[in-house]
């Protein structure tokens, strides 16, 4: 990660010489080598020389945009050029490079937890869910395009009070 002084950020060197200050959002050592394995050699890019920055400022590349939610474009300049920044994360996403690695970082924070490294539950919570053709109150949601078990309205619910049956909003019935 290292570079005499006037070598750009990221740039292959002597690691004796560090090219830039780092970010907060930039990767320990100890978070590198959890996923090293898993992100694959850089390729060739037509305006860049091949290999000339490492693997890891990519990624510091990827976690510094997705951790500040800025514009590609208005990346710092210590930082490998934007556009072969934005080609390798576009490359790994649909490769599935980005889903190798969260898998494994969720594995192995549920086995720190003492879980499993898989999931073996989900869970849904929709105001619309699919259900089958038997339920009991069925309706077309158009917000969400579909159609399904509805949520009762908040303010449709039935309640009883002191023995009479109200809906809310509305005065008690006896």
């Amino acid at each position: 990660m290292g570079g005499p002084p006037d070598s750009p950020a990221g740039m292959k060197a002597d690691a004796q010489f560090p090219s830039r200050k780092p970010y907060p959002s930039d990767l320990s050592d100890e978070q590198w080598d959890l996923i090293a394995d898993l992100i694959p050699a850089p390729n060739s890019h037509p305006n860049f020389p091949e290999a000339s920055y490492e693997r890891r400022e990519i990624v510091n590349g990827i976690v510094y945009l997705l951790r500040t939610g800025c514009q590609w474009r208005h990346m710092p300049h210590d930082l490998p050029p934007w556009q072969l920044v934005a080609s390798y994360y576009y490359k790994w996403k649909k490769g599935e490079v980005l889903v190798a690695v969260l898998d494994r970082l969720r594995g192995m924070a549920r086995a720190a937890e003492g879980r499993s490294a898989t999931p073996t539950l989900g869970i849904i919570d929709s105001q619309s869910a699919k259900t089958t053709e038997v339920a009991a109150e069925r309706g077309f949601d158009a917000g969400k395009k579909g159609e399904g078990q509805k949520a009762p309205h908040p303010r449709r619910r039935m309640r009883t009070v002191a023995g009479s049956v109200r809906v809310a909003g509305e005065r008690a019935r006896p």
